[in-house]
């Protein structure tokens, strides 16, 4: 089983030196990171252009690149969550295509984002916004919260997902928060990490209470699920919360 890297776990630098830690990432529990496969995403700094994403492509020229959700590139001018998705802001999604193209990327997984419509409506979005991407598009849920602010935060939601026929992620971390509030729907789950239209599964720790993407230190309960799976899994685990604590002992404090 490869694992696959994104530039998340290193959070706080920018693409370029991220990649150069990513050759070296090795989990507690899933052992070292690959780097055939990178996804970029959001919670880097700095923002990106094309050229820019080109000259990372030039360095690892034997390393698949794709975008993820919110990644900072230049001309984006709102939320890349797939609800936000409308005409009036096309510049936004040419934008990210575009950067998809460049890369020849595979695939763009973004999330569904807030509930300012209906899950029909959310579906149909998808199928506007995936014409005018070369690559396919995978929408990714959330889980629960205070207010019920997320599209799809419960089992249910995400069976609706499944059935939609459209490509999705299977975010684990996020499931376990869902298993937390309401249990695990174990045949569910099975049934969506083996779907062909699961194009990504996300990998990472938490108590199932925050989405905290802490490195795995033991095997968690959904590792079977997982063990034969065909899809990209995307490695989440935060290592750079675990840099800033230990050359920073104040760093929690602010």
């Amino acid at each position: 089983m490869i694992i696959n890297a994104t530039t998340a776990t290193w959070g706080h630098l920018p693409y370029e030196d991220a990649m150069v830690r990513l050759q070296n990432t090795i989990d507690p529990f899933l052992g070292k990171i690959s780097i055939d496969k990178v996804q970029l995403c959001p919670q880097n700094p700095k923002f990106n252009d094309i050229d820019s994403l080109l000259h990372l492509k030039s360095l690892y020229p034997n390393t698949a690149f794709r975008l993820h959700a919110d990644v900072k590139l230049k001309g984006r001018v709102s939320k890349a969550d797939l609800c936000w998705y409308t005409h009036a802001y096309n510049s936004n999604w040419t934008c990210i295509a575009e950067a998809c193209r460049a890369l020849e990327s595979t695939c763009y997984s973004l999330h569904a984002g807030e509930r300012n419509g209906t899950f029909d409506e959310l579906i149909e979005k998808y199928h506007q916004m995936q014409s005018i991407f070369d690559c396919p598009i995978a929408i990714e849920g959330h889980y629960p919260s205070g207010n019920n602010r997320y599209h799809l935060s419960t089992w249910d939601e995400q069976e609706k997902l499944l059935l939609s026929g459209v490509n999705f992620v299977v975010d684990l971390s996020h499931f376990n928060i869902i298993a937390k509030r309401y249990g695990w729907c174990d045949d569910l789950v099975h049934a969506m990490v083996s779907h062909k239209n699961c194009l990504e599964v996300h990998v990472s720790s938490n108590t199932g209470i925050t989405d905290s993407h802490e490195p795995l230190l033991e095997e968690p309960y959904w590792w079977k699920y997982i063990k034969n799976v065909s899809s990209d899994i995307f490695y989440e685990g935060n290592h750079s919360i675990i840099e800033l604590k230990n050359t920073n002992p104040n760093f929690m404090r602010k």
